[in-house]
């Protein structure tokens, strides 16, 4: 399967599933989530040159943003100085939630955020 194939059958599989806050019943968490998927997909695009995966994973107490890419490498957490043009994804990304973390994936690695959700 070449790379525009790959592309869409990843597009065709995640169309399936719910996939934005709102349609999750967490309205009050949509803007964040956006904010925290953009960051999160930004680093994969910038850093690898396969596809990756994004994923949002509702439990009853949490919601987690997840993104799956080839690159092994983990982001760091830095502090962008004022004038720095970038490095500043993952700060905000730490700001808007309870936890995030790294952890391996079948190849590469996934980086993931998760924000508090309180039961209706």
């Amino acid at each position: 399967m070449d790379l525009a194939q790959r592309r869409l059958h990843h597009r065709r599989r995640t169309q399936r599933r719910p996939s934005h806050p709102r349609r999750l019943g967490l309205h009050h968490l949509g803007d964040s989530t956006a904010l925290i998927a953009s960051e999160l997909a930004t680093n994969a695009v910038r850093y690898t040159s396969t596809p990756f995966q994004l994923r949002l994973i509702r439990t009853e107490y949490s919601l987690t943003c997840e993104v799956i890419d080839d690159n092994s490498t983990s982001p760091q957490l830095r502090h962008a100085d004022d004038t720095d043009e970038g490095g500043r994804g993952l700060f905000i990304t730490s700001q808007l939630t309870e936890n995030w973390g790294v952890r391996p994936a079948r190849r590469g690695k996934a980086i993931w955020a998760e924000q508090a959700v309180h039961p209706a």
